[in-house]
């Protein structure tokens, strides 16, 4: 459970920075089943309202934290891991998983 909590606060901490630097950005955290997103909202040139998730964390109960989305070319997996989180736990969900045996990530 430390570990969770430890992971939780690595990743939060990440999309509040993430959030200072993009404009109508914002952040959902669920604590219960640990998930966290990164949202951007507006208009876009055309008038038209968008509502985009641009990150999706999954803290899954083994610990392992499952990145679901990254449309944004932050290279997370760097931050997690330069924050203290190890490869080894670092599930990119998004890459098949042969892939990810490939780099050294979760499976």
């Amino acid at each position: 459970m430390e570990k969770i909590k430890k992971y939780a606060s690595i990743v939060h901490a990440f999309l509040e920075e993430c959030c200072e630097t993009s404009p109508n950005s914002h952040i959902v955290v669920d604590t219960t089943s640990h998930h966290y997103q990164l949202l951007k909202t507006g208009y876009d040139s055309h008038g038209t309202y968008f509502f985009r998730v641009r990150m999706h964390f999954h803290i899954r109960k083994d610990g392992k934290v499952c990145i679901l989305e990254n449309t944004t070319d932050i290279e997370i997996g760097d931050f997690l891991i330069e924050h203290g989180i190890p490869k080894i736990d670092i599930l990119p969900a998004f890459i098949p998983e042969d892939a990810r045996k490939l780099v050294g990530y979760a499976l």
